[in-house]
Order: structure tokens, then C-alpha cells, then sequence
């Protein structure tokens, strides 16, 4: 049976031989890392990381080969963040992606080089691509809907249209919900009536939703 002292004696071998491993490890780690030798830069791995952060001395602006359309709380802010993560897809700062153009006859009569200005800056293979607010209404009125995409297409001939659609139901629910509860409401800080009451016009004309 092994003694206190020889225990003893065993735990502080044993620190000593702790202590010893910790060295060698760091000793031989620090003689790896400075060993190491930087990867050599690319100028398509320069390219490609300017790219994925936004900066390019190569960057211009063009017109957009993408624009995204859609009934207000469809996704079309969600869409375009999402298109926004490909590397060959340029879209404007989070509270700048809708650029008025084609439904707006103040900003339309200024011609293609103002909308232009407005893009953001893309490399030469990255689309440019935007939100077109105000060319569908929540209201009938499909005489100036077809207006505002005929000034598109004759604007900009090749330009994809992205539509989003929501199931109708739910796009309504969000918009209630948005009008009393997101910064900028216009029922902000107001207490919201039963959503049913509101879908059927119960709760009176409530503006921003009604």
C-alpha cells in the first residue's frame, strides 16, 4: 500500500512533468507559427475578396438588370437581402434598395442617367439590382399599373421583372401588425383592435390600413 509519502512524491513528479510538456509546446509552437510563410495573394483572390465586401476600383454605375416588385410586407426587402449575398448581385445600403423611377412622373422626366446615378456601384460581371416601388397599388387601378411598366420596358428593354406574391390573408395580417407595432407606423404606440375587427371594417377607418 503506497504511503502519503510516496504519493506526494508521485503528485510532484508528475507537476514537474506537467509543467516540462507545457513548455516544450509552447516552445515548438511559437518556432511554427513565426515559421510560417504568408500565402501569396492572387490578383483574382484581391478581386474576389473586394468583391465580397463591397469595394472595387473597378466599380461603375449601370442600370439595373433586376428589379424587384411586390404588394407592401410580400418579402421583397427579404428577397432582395438575400439576393444581395451572391457575389455577382450589387444592391443599394438596406434603407436605399427602392429607387423610384417609372411610377413617379416627377423622377421619371428625369431621364435614365438620374435613375442611374441612384444605383449602386457594381463590378463589371455584378447585375444591379433594385426595389421599383409604387408601380403595383393595393388599389385597382390597372390602367396605371400597365402605364408604369410600359415606361419600364421602354426605358430599360432587357430588365427582369422579380414579382413577389403572398398568400392575401397573410399579407394583411402582417401589414395590421406592421402599421401598429414597427418604428414608423402609422398606428404607432396606439393599441391594436382585434385583427378580425379590422379585416372586416369593424374597428373603423384606421389609416395606414384601411
Amino acid at each position: 500500500m503506497a504511503t502519503p509519502r510516496l504519493i506526494w512524491q508521485l503528485m510532484i513528479s508528475l507537476l514537474f512533468l506537467a509543467i516540462f510538456l507545457l513548455f516544450v509546446l509552447y516552445h515548438f509552437s511559437n518556432i511554427y507559427f513565426v515559421n510560417i510563410q504568408p500565402r501569396p495573394l492572387t490578383m483574382t483572390n484581391i478581386e474576389n475578396f473586394e468583391r465580397s465586401i463591397g469595394r472595387s476600383d473597378a466599380t461603375q454605375k449601370k442600370l439595373p438588370g433586376a428589379v424587384i416588385m411586390g404588394i407592401k410586407k410580400c418579402g421583397t426587402g427579404a428577397l432582395i437581402e438575400m439576393l444581395k449575398m451572391h457575389p455577382e448581385i450589387a444592391v443599394p445600403n438596406y434603407h436605399e434598395t427602392e429607387v423610384r423611377f417609372s411610377a413617379e412622373d416627377e423622377e421619371y422626366v428625369l431621364g435614365l442617367e438620374h435613375y442611374k446615378v441612384q444605383m449602386p456601384p457594381a463590378a463589371p460581371d455584378q447585375m444591379a439590382i433594385v426595389k421599383v416601388p409604387g408601380i403595383l397599388t393595393e388599389k385597382e387601378n390597372n390602367t396605371a399599373t400597365r402605364m408604369h411598366l410600359e415606361r419600364l420596358k421602354q426605358a430599360i428593354p432587357d430588365v427582369k421583372i422579380l414579382m413577389v406574391v403572398k398568400n392575401p390573408i397573410d399579407r394583411l395580417v402582417s401589414h395590421i401588425v406592421h402599421e401598429f407595432v414597427q418604428p414608423g407606423g402609422h398606428q404607432g404606440g396606439k393599441i391594436m383592435p382585434d385583427v378580425d375587427d379590422i379585416i372586416m371594417g369593424k374597428a373603423g377607418y384606421i389609416e395606414g390600413v384601411s
